[in-house]
């Protein structure tokens, strides 16, 4: 018979990571450029370049991340006057 300490200590264990879902969700995200959210975001998109690395390395998935074409994103980016802003098509302004 199991007794209420014992359900109670159940029902507090944190549910399973689910690490290839996580996988998933973030590799696809890189995919959908034409989501609202994509483009309602884009002032964000270079944090999330950053983040969704970040997430896929300590995910032990950095590999399966386009590393290049997110380099040359990040290299046309880069304005002379600035250094990298914060999304593909910002102006650059100087400082």
């Amino acid at each position: 018979m199991e007794t209420s300490a014992a359900r109670a200590s159940d029902s507090m264990d944190p549910p399973p990571f689910l690490i290839e879902k996580h996988r998933k969700y973030v590799l696809a995200l890189q995919s959908k450029t034409d989501a609202f959210e994509y483009v309602v975001t884009e002032f964000l998109r270079m944090s999330g370049v950053y983040w969704g690395l970040t997430t896929m390395h300590l995910l032990s998935a950095g590999d399966q991340m386009d590393t290049k074409q997110i380099a040359e994103w990040v290299v046309k980016c880069q304005h002379d006057s600035v250094s990298v802003p914060s999304r593909g098509t910002l102006e650059a302004r100087a400082r």
